[in-house]
This record gives structure tokens, C-alpha cells and sequence, in this order.
């Protein structure tokens, strides 16, 4: 598929092994445990080579609209989302093994819900106040010293097939941590398979 052979090149550093469920949830708790996750000299280990995040962007409300229109057409290049909303819902930690964000954005077709259909490599993420994050970068100004974590994007992938009825409100909803392979075996955010699950606050 399409994403998958984008992404070969950026895991092949990583031997991927298949395990069954319950040493699936052993590595995951150990993974969890800060002398497991210190990484060897000059390596870097990760559960999950190609974390995704899949979220939601927000409103249209008091933004400029080539904001959105970025998103759409795949020139964003700044992602920001509020520390706190993060940490609502997610181990601080985590948020730097996400690799990519699957970023959901209105349906025109139905407009009660958002899809998804590119996904965004990470490059960096910061956290800065909102003040410091221009127009360009967020769509609006701020004067606000509320703490965001600012994502640099990379050109996007293209999912083979969208995936729709990612929810809108409760904006937490539409967070969940998944993987590549899962995001191409579905086209109905409720079927999502989320990963990661003791990551979870």
C-alpha cells in the first residue's frame, strides 16, 4: 500500500518482531518502566516504530481559513495542541515516541464529523506558550501563556482510504494512538484498533 511503503524506509533501522497478545502487553508494561525505556548507547528503542496519533483539528471559529486550507491541499507545517489536553488523557512521556499525527478534518459530506485521510511525520515537537505561536502557525494570535505542544510537520502521507466519523465533541475522543498498519485496516474511526493502552492517564 501506499503509506506502508512510504514508511518502510523510515522503520528499516527497527527489527519489528511478531508476538502474540499477551507478550504484546508484557512489552508494553515493560516499556513503561523508566529502566526499561533508557535506551543503549547509541540506540533507540521503541515500542512502536511508527506511533500515530490520530486528533482532531479544531474549529474553524476566529481562524483564518488558510489555515484549514493547508491541511487540506498538504502544506501545514505546525501542528498545536494545548499540554494539558494531552496530558488529560496520555503519560507524558509519550508524546515523544509519536511518529505521526493523523490529523482529522471537517467532511464536507457530513459535516457533523471529521476524516482523516493523510497522515503527518513529525519532525519536532516543543512546548512553548500559546503567545509564542504565530498566526501562521496556528491560525490565530494569542496572548495567552497557557503551555502548547507545537508540532513541526513533514510532508504528509496520503491514506489509500479515508477514515470517517472521527468525532468532534468531546474533543478528546477523536485522540487515539494507533499504528499504520491499523489506520489501512479501516475505514470507520469506531473500529479503530488503539494501541498503547497503558499509556493511557
Amino acid at each position: 500500500s501506499n503509506v506502508s511503503n512510504a514508511v518502510n524506509s523510515s522503520v528499516s533501522s527497527y527489527q519489528i518482531h511478531k508476538r502474540t497478545a499477551h507478550s504484546d502487553h508484557l512489552a508494553e508494561h515493560l516499556y513503561l518502566q523508566d529502566a526499561a525505556r533508557i535506551p543503549y548507547s547509541g540506540m533507540q528503542q521503541l515500542l512502536y516504530p511508527d506511533l500515530t496519533m490520530t486528533i482532531a483539528l479544531s474549529g474553524l471559529k476566529g481562524r483564518d481559513a488558510s489555515y484549514f486550507t493547508h491541511f487540506k491541499n498538504g502544506s501545514a507545517n505546525y501542528y498545536h495542541l494545548p499540554q494539558d489536553t494531552f496530558l488529560a488523557k496520555y503519560k507524558q512521556h509519550i508524546v515523544n515516541e509519536i511518529r505521526y499525527l493523523a490529523l482529522a478534518i471537517t467532511d464536507e459530506q457530513h459535516p457533523t464529523s471529521k476524516k482523516i485521510s493523510k497522515l503527518w511525520p513529525i519532525k519536532k515537537v516543543t512546548v512553548v506558550p500559546r503567545a509564542k505561536i504565530t498566526v501562521a502557525q496556528a491560525g490565530s494570535a494569542s496572548t495567552s501563556d497557557k503551555l502548547y505542544y507545537l508540532f513541526q510537520l513533514g510532508k504528509p502521507l496520503t491514506l489509500k482510504d479515508a477514515i470517517y466519523k472521527v468525532p468532534q465533541q468531546p474533543f478528546k475522543n477523536s485522540m487515539k494512538l494507533t499504528t499504520l498498519n491499523y489506520l489501512e485496516a479501516t475505514t470507520e474511526f469506531n473500529n479503530l484498533t488503539q494501541v498503547y493502552d497503558d499509556a493511557l492517564v
